[in-house]
């Protein structure tokens, strides 16, 4: 991310958010709560599973920590 904004996308299954047909809205942070996490339950899904079958998920914490900067 850059500025609020996505710059780079490396997930094939998941629809990426910046591009235009991906009509997700938020409250734009008016409060540090976090009560909507919809845009990140299919990853969560997808790590659930590979925790419990032993496959890889789509992101691991060698992505996290390259995109943490």
């Amino acid at each position: 991310m850059t500025d609020d904004a996505i710059t780079r996308w490396h997930f094939t299954d998941v629809p990426n958010p910046a591009q235009s047909d991906f009509h997700y809205t938020h409250d734009r942070a008016t409060s540090a709560a976090v009560t909507d996490t919809s845009a990140h339950q299919r990853i969560l899904r997808d790590f659930e599973h590979a925790a419990q079958t032993g496959s890889q998920p789509l992101t691991d914490g060698r992505s996290a920590k390259a995109t943490s900067g």
